[in-house]
C-alpha cells in the first residue's frame, strides 16, 4: 500500500468502521518504516481495537528500537493492548546487525533491540524474535537461537519472500 501521506488516527478509525470484524483474524502493525515512530498514534489505535474488538489479536512487527527512538522505555505502554511483539533480530552479532540494518543508532542498536525484547515480554504475552532463512547462514541461525535461549526469547526463522 503506497500512501501520499501518513493517515491520521481519525482516518484509520473511520476505515476500521467499514470492516466486517467477524472476518478479521489479526491486526498487524508493520510497513515500510517503524510503527513505533508514531507511538502516540499506534497506542491510540491499539487501545481502540482492544476496547471495541477485544477478541481480535494485535501484533506489532518492529525493529525493536522504539526505546532509542523515544529516549525512554516505551514497553510498559503496550500492556493489555498488544498480544504479540515480533522483533527483527536479523543477526547474531552487533556488527552483522549494523551491516544489515544500517541503523542510525550505530552499533548500540543491537543491544538496545535485545533489551527492548527482554523488557516488552513483561507487558506483552508473546514476544518473537525473527530472522530470515534464505539470507541467514545455518551457523548464524544456531547462534541466534542461543542468544534467544539465553535471554528467554523465542526465535522464529521466517521464510524468505521475494517481491
Amino acid at each position: 500500500m503506497w500512501l501520499d501521506r501518513e493517515p491520521t488516527v481519525a482516518e484509520v478509525l473511520r476505515e476500521f468502521e467499514k470492516i466486517n470484524w467477524a472476518l478479521v483474524k489479526e491486526v498487524v502493525f508493520c510497513g515500510f518504516g517503524e510503527p513505533t515512530i508514531r507511538l502516540a498514534e499506534l497506542l491510540e489505535i491499539l487501545r481502540d481495537i482492544k476496547k471495541n474488538h477485544p477478541a481480535v489479536p494485535t501484533r506489532l512487527n518492529t525493529n525493536g528500537l522504539g526505546n532509542l527512538e523515544h529516549g525512554r522505555d516505551i514497553t510498559p505502554e503496550f500492556e493489555n493492548i498488544l498480544d504479540v511483539a515480533s522483533i527483527s533480530l536479523n543477526a547474531a552479532t552487533a556488527e552483522r546487525y549494523l551491516q544489515i540494518t544500517r541503523s542510525k543508532f550505530g552499533i548500540a542498536a543491537y543491544e538496545a533491540m535485545l533489551t527492548f525484547a527482554e523488557k516488552i515480554k513483561n507487558y506483552v504475552p508473546r514476544v518473537v524474535m525473527t530472522i530470515v532463512d534464505h539470507v541467514t547462514p545455518p551457523e548464524e541461525i544456531i547462534a541466534c537461537k542461543k542468544i534467544c535461549d539465553e535471554r528467554g526469547l523465542t526465535l522464529r526463522v521466517r521464510p524468505y519472500e521475494s517481491n
